[in-house]
Formats: structure tokens, sequence, C-alpha cells
């Protein structure tokens, strides 16, 4: 029996190399960017250092990597982008790495973090293509919307109508964005740190009105998964087209191997995750 049991063992490890040297193998399709502290690489040639090219740098595009990923986009179009992120990076590293192969224009990503990975992680970068509410968002979040609406209803021929004149633009606006916060509940987790000690807060649209967000804030990972549990299980959010997305803001100073069980969890309840940087 021991010897069928060391067996096993041993062919579990050789399987995890496999599928962790798979995962760091670049071709055709895929190129690679291994980092850690000390230096990254891209598909096993280093570029340079990581605290001089990356971290002391206050920039969000990285420009030796940017330029790497850019003459590969002249070889081969459309490959997919594998990220080997060592734990003690910060969150910092990981955003800008990512920001910067967006800017690149690769939409496909995968990610782990540390040595001992099983299954990669998928990046999801949001989408404004077909998405009339992203676009909506942003454009308030630009400040290029007026909140005033100067409309008149009127009764015409037994109907309640809208009297808009030059406000149409503004009111059609406005009707969208009423219909966005009934489909959508925009989810999203936010860690920081304060004296060494997390702080997590959950911000969702429970009521499915504009201004309807509610905002939790928790003490720790037992209340956030409770809190997770609870929305998965209301059955007036289970229409939401965006039920499966959650999009995770993290205080840039962050140790990636403080929110890698968070990233697995997530992953394990089937989210669509997509970052945001919290922070100057």
């Amino acid at each position: 029996m021991k010897k069928i049991l060391t067996a096993l063992f041993f062919l579990f490890l050789l399987n995890s190399c496999g599928e962790e040297k798979a995962f760091m193998t670049s071709s055709d399709t895929v190129s690679v960017i291994d980092i850690n502290l000390k230096e990254y690489s891209v598909n096993g040639n280093i570029v340079g250092k990581t605290y001089d090219d990356i971290i002391q740098v206050d920039n969000l595009l990285i420009k030796p990597i940017d330029q790497k990923l850019n003459s590969l986009n002249q070889e081969k179009k459309g490959y997919a982008l594998h990220l080997h992120l060592a734990e003690n990076l910060s969150y910092d590293v990981f955003h800008r790495i990512v920001a910067t192969a967006g800017f690149s224009g690769i939409s496909s990503i995968q990610y782990v973090i540390g040595d001992k990975f099983k299954n990669p992680f998928t990046l999801y970068l949001p989408s404004r293509e077909g998405n009339e509410c992203y676009q909506l968002k942003m454009k308030k979040h630009l400040q290029l919307l007026d909140d005033e609406i100067t409309d008149v209803l009127v009764l015409s021929n037994g109907k309640l109508e809208f009297l808009t004149s030059k406000n149409d633009k503004k009111l059609q606006d406005k009707r969208q964005e009423i219909e966005c916060a009934e489909k959508y509940m925009e989810l999203s987790l936010f860690v920081t740190k304060q004296n060494m000690t997390a702080k997590y807060e959950v911000r969702l649209n429970e009521l499915g009105i504009i201004g309807g967000e509610k905002s939790y804030v928790l003490k720790n990972e037992d209340e956030l998964w409770n809190l997770l549990d609870d929305v998965r299980s209301r059955k007036e959010l289970e229409n939401k087209i965006d039920r499966k997305k959650i999009v995770f803001g993290i205080e840039k100073n962050i140790s990636l191997k403080d929110i890698v069980s968070i990233i697995t969890k997530l992953t394990e309840y089937g989210y669509e995750i997509s970052y945001a940087a919290l922070g100057n």
C-alpha cells in the first residue's frame, strides 16, 4: 500500500511539473513574461532589472516590456500572454504589466502567482464594444454628461410624453442610465491595508435604480465570503447581466501573496475578475 501511495504521489508531482513547464514555455502563439524582485524576462530572455525599470519608475507603461511586446506583435499577430509573478511582488507591478500588455493590444492573458501554482488564472479586460452601459459610465466619469435634465411632462392625445427640445440627448442618456441600473449590479471588491491590517469593502447596486449602490465594510475574509455567498443566493440578482463579473480593486503596495487566496476563491466561485488599482 505504501508503495502504491508513493507511486501515485510521484505521478502527481510529475503531472504538476509538466503543467508548470507547459505554462512557462513560449511558442508561436504564446509569449511568456517571468518576473521576480530581481529581474524580468520575456520568452526566457532577461530584459531588465525589476527595481530599475519598474518599481522606481513613476510610469504606468513599462517601456522595455512595451518595446519587446510591440516587436513580437510584428512577428506574430494575435498571440496570448502568460505571466509568472513572484508572490512577493506588489500589486502595483502586476497592474502595470497588465496595463502595458493592454497598450500593446494583447487581450488574451493568463497569469500565475508564486512557484507552486496549479491552474492559471484568466485576466478579463473590460470591453467597451457593444456595451452601451460601460460607454455611458465612462462618459459620466469624464464629466461630459450634465446630470440636470430640464424636460417637461405634457399630456398629448391622452398620453404623457416628454417635451425635451434641445435636451433630447441628455434625456436619452438618462433613460439609458435608468435601464443600465436595472440590468447591472456592478459588483466590486476593494482591499486596502491600515496598520498592517487588511480592510475589505464590497459595493453593488442592490436596488436596481440610479443611486441604488450599497457599500459593505468587512472586518475579515470570513465576513467577505459570507456576504458574497448571500449575494450569489439572492433571487432578485440572478438575472443581472453581470452576475458573474467582479471588479477587484487593490491598494498598490499590497503584496500579491496577500491576495492570491482571494483571487483563487473568486475564480472558484466562477467570477470573471477585472482589476483596478487604488492609491497614488
